[in-house]
């Protein structure tokens, strides 16, 4: 659950409104039909629960994003799309 004090101090905004980059990304070689998983490092995990936005993933991307106008369901973009914060889990 993304809130306002949890990305505190990140103003990544895009034309859609607030935007991060979570861990997730394509395992392996990008590939527009390989699965997603959290990459950690160097270590891929398989992705237990899924948040997809309506027809997503679209496969034009590598990388998991969330947008606030979205209720912060997930996207695919290139990972090279936007420069803006990360969120990650703390605990």
């Amino acid at each position: 659950m993304f809130s306002e004090t949890s990305v505190a101090g990140c103003n990544s905004l895009s034309p859609y409104g607030k935007f991060y980059w979570t861990a997730g990304k394509r395992a392996g070689d990008p590939h527009p039909q390989s699965e997603f998983v959290w990459k950690i490092g160097a270590q891929d995990y398989p992705m237990a629960f899924h948040k997809w936005y309506i027809n997503e993933p679209s496969n034009d991307g590598d990388c998991v994003n969330v947008w606030e106008i979205d209720s912060y369901s997930w996207n695919d973009l290139p990972c090279t799309s936007w420069d803006v914060c990360s969120v990650c889990e703390i605990g």
